[in-house]
């Protein structure tokens, strides 16, 4: 294992506490910006257990259940990590009674599906320099490496099957194949590439290495989304996104990507091209066809997107893209069981 000259791995811990297994031989703290579970992942590796589903059945959790800020201590005191920032990093899943929203890396969230926890993405490139899973990658519409530039990896390119967190190692598939590239990774475009870097910039340690390599792309300015997510908390980009691309989602256009399901990079790239062609028919005042699903999902995105924070910049340009849409009256249709708008609680 490759280790930086600030590691502490395989370090004598000077910490009194012990969890009900005891301190691990191998120890580490998570490192800036590193995935929950990615530190899991490694420091089990490292200690040979089995993996993540070793160090969730010890938590007397299921190899399905997820990591949360409650676990934190626990796992702390066996790998090393500093319990306050693997709470950070673990968040809240927003599961059980009486529970609120979901947090990411210290972000308030409303949509489980804004966060991949099932099937990981990750870069090869990145996973031979230094065997660390980067938190960016958990968010479901980051499709890039913001180091490297190239396109994440969700598949394994020997069985073909969805990576999974349940794997022996990090740069390991669970079918037991090394994790490496088969010929040149695939380019993201530059609005995939842009939008990874803003949700990099929103979830990385202020002066870690990883935003260090965060640098826009000349062109950036040039795409609308980009321009209109730059201001806005993560809560409210995401929402604002999503609902863009929602609210073009059903319609007959250039579109025809077809996914598995809404975590594939596959579906993200979609959303994010979809998003990005309905906002430019938008401010060019042409006319267009919003059609959205059972309860208006797209509206109620964008009251989240206005809610998210409480900041300005939220608000003001979420309500602006509502009254723009419904300002096109009879020139748009919006296609709903429930087309009640004025009944929803967009002004809260």
């Amino acid at each position: 294992m490759t280790l930086d000259s600030s590691s502490n791995l395989g370090k004598p811990e000077t910490s009194s506490a012990a969890g009900l297994w005891g301190q691990f031989p191998i120890r580490d703290d998570i490192q800036d910006s590193e995935s929950a579970n990615g530190y899991v992942l490694r420091m089990a590796v490292a200690n040979f257990l089995n993996g993540i589903p070793a160090a969730k059945k010890m938590l007397g959790k299921t190899r399905f259940a997820v990591f949360d800020a409650s676990d934190a201590d626990r796992v702390a005191s066996w790998f090393g990590a500093d319990p306050v920032r693997l709470a950070v990093a673990f968040g809240t899943t927003g599961i059980g009674r009486n529970s609120e929203e979901m947090q990411f890396r210290g972000h308030d969230l409303s949509r489980s599906y804004f966060i991949n926890r099932l099937h990981p993405r990750i870069c090869i490139r990145c996973l031979e320099e230094n065997s660390r899973c980067h938190a960016d990658w958990e968010l479901s519409l980051v499709t890039a490496c913001t180091h490297h530039g190239n396109t994440l990896v969700d598949k394994c390119p020997y069985c073909l099957g969805d990576l999974s967190w349940n794997r022996p190692a990090v740069n390991t598939c669970q079918c037991g194949n090394i994790l490496v590239e088969l010929g040149e990774p695939d380019a993201p475009s530059t609005l995939e590439r842009e939008f990874s870097r803003w949700c990099a910039t929103k979830v990385c340690t202020p002066g870690s290495s990883i935003e260090m390599d965060l640098v826009a792309c000349p062109s950036a300015d040039d795409l609308p989304l980009i321009r209109l997510v730059q201001p806005l908390s993560l809560q409210g980009g995401l929402s604002l996104v999503y609902a863009l691309g929602t609210a073009d989602r059903c319609s007959q256009g250039d579109f025809t990507v077809t996914h598995r399901k809404k975590s594939s990079i596959g579906a993200a790239q979609e959303v994010l091209r979809r998003g990005s062609a309905l906002l430019a028919q938008v401010q060019e005042g042409n006319a267009v066809d919003f059609k959205t699903s059972s309860l208006s999902v797209v509206m109620k995105l964008l009251a989240e997107s206005a809610a998210a924070s409480n900041q300005s910049a939220d608000k003001s340009l979420a309500y602006s893209l509502v009254n723009k849409m419904l300002r096109y009256g009879g020139r748009s249709t919006w296609k709903s069981r429930y087309p009640q708008l004025s009944q929803m609680d967009l002004f809260p």
